[in-house]
């Protein structure tokens, strides 16, 4: 394929990258501002909505009581309410506090979610830069260390679809269970050589954020001692939930997006050829 199809690519790759973040942000704010004291910033006829079936339901439920018969309703958007109510009455079971929807902490659970899925759209981002780079430039995953036996090639059947398996394999390997500052190491490392230049508290800041992904994936946002000792936080023990909010999840999505911008720019100009100036990012 001509060179024209993959700077095509490449570009549209890093645009859907920033279309991904820019919706994440947009999504973050607008969930912060409507599950904020639930549900009373939403919408009056969605607040209508769950009036109707919370007394609808009130009904159903003080009917079987009398008439000693059971009552079985299956969780739709009809009756969204019997939802809501089973989520305050768990809740209550683990903490007592917690009265009616309003004391549901749902920003907390919007946060975490868009958290991970930053992460998930940087991945994304620098594996299908690598893939791309690749395709164009085999020689890029040239290294001595590096073998390919003969059944491989055999099997690939032929030229590009060789280089297609490499590439894949190559792309999603360089970057697996690597920290930001890791990431832009390899960048800056062997074929590639990008010369990719990030301010240190950036770098630091998202890996402290990656760990806190971490955190949410795998211990369900509470502290662990990994955590506590990589983070160095000392206003957390063992068990605690970390803090998470809107503004600092908005914070990992401005410098995240950050760091990509100055990425595709450094390929744009080594790779594809590009003046500084014509890079807008």
């Amino acid at each position: 394929m001509s060179e024209n199809h993959w700077t095509k690519l490449h570009t549209k790759t890093y645009l859907d990258f920033s279309t991904s973040i820019q919706q994440g942000i947009f999504m973050l704010q607008m969930n912060n501002i409507l599950f904020t004291d639930f549900p009373n910033r939403m919408p009056q006829y969605i607040i209508d909505h769950i009036n109707h079936n919370f007394n609808e339901t009130t009904e159903q439920l003080q009917a079987t009581e009398v008439e000693k018969v059971s009552l079985r309703i299956s969780f739709t958007e009809e009756n969204i309410v019997l939802l809501l109510m089973a989520l305050v009455f768990r809740a209550k079971q683990t903490n007592k506090s917690i009265t009616s929807f309003s004391d549901i902490d749902f920003v907390r659970m919007l946060c975490s979610q868009n958290l991970v899925m930053v992460f998930t759209f940087l991945e994304a981002f620098l594996v299908d830069t690598i893939r791309i780079m690749c395709k164009m430039r085999p020689e890029i995953m040239i290294n001595k260390d590096r073998i390919i036996d003969w059944e491989t090639v055999i099997k690939s059947g032929n030229w590009d679809a060789l280089i297609e398996n490499l590439s894949e394999k190559y792309a999603t390997q360089l970057f697996e269970g690597k920290s930001i500052s890791e990431c832009v190491a390899v960048l800056n490392g062997g074929n590639l050589k990008l010369d990719i230049k990030v301010p240190e508290r950036n770098i630091s800041f998202v890996d402290d954020a990656r760990r806190m992904r971490h955190a949410f994936v795998h211990n369900g946002g509470r502290a662990d001692l990994k955590y506590l000792r990589e983070t160095k936080r000392n206003d957390l023990t063992v068990g605690d939930l970390i803090p998470i909010d809107t503004k600092y999840v908005g914070n990992v999505f401005a410098v995240v997006n950050g760091i990509a911008a100055i990425i595709y720019k450094k390929v744009a100009i080594k790779y594809f050829k590009y003046q500084p100036e014509d890079v807008w990012v």
